[in-house]
Parts: structure tokens; C-alpha cells; sequence
């Protein structure tokens, strides 16, 4: 389709008035096109005409295309990080994700969730004593089961096994129905008869059918 043809609008200043009051009198709108300026018959004669710029129509000012400011990108959190970084984990790309792990530690230390994934990434890459100091680190910013089995896991590797047989028990004390709690704290430790741990474990057997199938297997291997 088409575009309207652009109209000249007169040089002369009383001549541009008298042409939009004009059109304003017919009821012609005043909005929907540009005007662009013609010369003068004397700008020709002493070649002094220069290109001028197209009005608008409501205002007379010259148009004047002004970019809008880009928006700054915002650096992600470290919650997107850490999502990145373990799907990097899931790929097997572990010094990629260990590099992830620490800019969200580094733009969050008390994130705990980032310590606990850069101490298991550790672990996968065989950097024990790193990943110990991890570990510890995520327990101490948020004291939780979980944290504190990944806490033994490295110990354990390592032979340090009253440190990790220290980290599996207040594991099952904080989550007493985790039976890989268990499988990992007895592939270190004889318990006794009068364990505390022993009549957690009894407890869980009687009541093995409420768990899902592979905490049923973990059991078992318990």
C-alpha cells in the first residue's frame, strides 16, 4: 500500500501559517502527515538552499529520531547459578560447574545451597579436603541432615572415618527416615545392641512398606 504523498509546506513564515490555517478551516487533519519545506525561488538563485529537515504537522518543530537507552542486564542470582551449575553437574562438565558455584559463593556466601553443591562437585572431581571444607562451610551456614551426610561422605574417602562416623549419626538423628543415612553410617561402624541407631533402624524395617521402592533397596543394603 501506498503512503500519501508529502506535502510542501511554504518557505515563508506568514505563507506556512496562512496554509495550515487553511487546512484547519476544511477540516483536514493535521496529524497524519509530514511536511517538508520547499526552497525559495532566491535560495535557488545564490545556491544557498540546504536540505531541511521534515515537520511535524501538530507541533512545526523538525522530527528527530531519539534512541531509547538500553536497559542494563542484571548479573543472575545466585540461585540461577547454581541451577546452571548443576546442570552442568548432571552433564559430568565438573570443573565447569565448580566455576559456577563459586561466582554465586562469591556474590552470596551465606548461600548454603552454593556450598553444598561446590563441596559435592568437589567430591566428583576428587578434591577431598576442598570439598570437606565445602561441606563443612554449608552445614555451618544452614545445619541440616543433608548437609550433614555430604559432610561424611569425604571424610570417609579420606579414612577419617570417626569424622564421618560423627557427620552420618547427626545425619540420621536430623532425618531418622532416610535409609541411605544408615547404609552409609554401617559400611563404617559395628553397631551395638544398645545403639540408638540400631532401634532406628528397626523402626524403619516395620514400617519398610511406606517408603518409595529405592529407599526400600537402600534398607535392604542397610
Amino acid at each position: 500500500m501506498e503512503s500519501p504523498p508529502m506535502l510542501a509546506l511554504p518557505q515563508d513564515e506568514k505563507q506556512r501559517q496562512a496554509f495550515c490555517q487553511n487546512r484547519a478551516t476544511r477540516g483536514l487533519p493535521a496529524t497524519s502527515r509530514q511536511w517538508s519545506t520547499i526552497p525559495s525561488p532566491r535560495a535557488h538563485r545564490h545556491g544557498a538552499h540546504k536540505a531541511t529537515p521534515a515537520l511535524c504537522a501538530a507541533t512545526s518543530q523538525p522530527r528527530c529520531n531519539v534512541s531509547k537507552p538500553r536497559a542494563r542486564s542484571l548479573p543472575p542470582t545466585p540461585s540461577i547459578t547454581n541451577g546452571l551449575a548443576a546442570t552442568l553437574v548432571a552433564l559430568k562438565r565438573f570443573p565447569e560447574a565448580a566455576g559456577h558455584y563459586r561466582e554465586a559463593i562469591a556474590r552470596d556466601p551465606c548461600n548454603a545451597d552454593s556450598h553444598h553443591g561446590f563441596g559435592w562437585t568437589l567430591e566428583q572431581m576428587q578434591q577431598l579436603e576442598p570439598a570437606v571444607a565445602a561441606c563443612r562451610e554449608a552445614v555451618r551456614r544452614k545445619p541440616g541432615a543433608d548437609g550433614s551426610h555430604k559432610l561424611g561422605n569425604c571424610p570417609q574417602a579420606l579414612g577419617r572415618f570417626d569424622e564421618a562416623h560423627a557427620a552420618y549419626r547427626r545425619a540420621i538423628d536430623g532425618a531418622p527416615r532416610v535409609p541411605l543415612y544408615y547404609r552409609n553410617f554401617v559400611q563404617i561402624t559395628r553397631l551395638a545392641a544398645d545403639d540408638p541407631v540400631f532401634a532406628s533402624i528397626e523402626r524403619l524395617v516395620s514400617d519398610a512398606a511406606s517408603l518409595e521402592v529405592a529407599d526400600q533397596a537402600q534398607l535392604h543394603f542397610a
